[in-house]
């Protein structure tokens, strides 16, 4: 006989259900931050090249992106980017720290970033 596998879900059917709402995502990623001295909050969950992610709707999204959806209203299909204001680490998701934007705004404050 083999090893049992542990199942990597948790918590009740009440509280998936729950996570899948807006606001049960919000604890969620409340309850997963680090608030570092720029006051930017860093994701303490799964990263993937220095960015947060997490599974919602049965898809797997940026952390940043999620709270732009959230608090910024940003809709998760558009082909907008969420952009990292100032010099934020890529683990941030704090929404002041913030904005929507294009590939070329990115390239832009990137090009930017480096001659400062």
């Amino acid at each position: 006989m083999g090893k049992r596998r542990r199942s990597r879900r948790r918590g009740t059917k009440w509280e998936k259900k729950y996570r899948r709402t807006k606001e049960g995502m919000e604890q969620t990623l409340l309850s997963r931050r680090e608030i570092d001295d720029n006051g930017c909050w860093l994701w303490t969950g799964f990263t993937r090249r220095g960015y947060g992610r997490i599974m919602w709707k049965q898809k797997v999204h940026d952390v940043h992106r999620v709270a732009a959806h959230i608090w910024l209203g940003f809709d998760l299909d558009s082909d907008l980017w969420v952009l990292h204001k100032n010099d934020c680490n890529r683990r941030c998701f704090n929404p002041n720290h913030l904005h929507i934007g294009t590939r070329a705004d990115n390239e832009r404050d990137l090009r930017q970033r480096r001659r400062n």
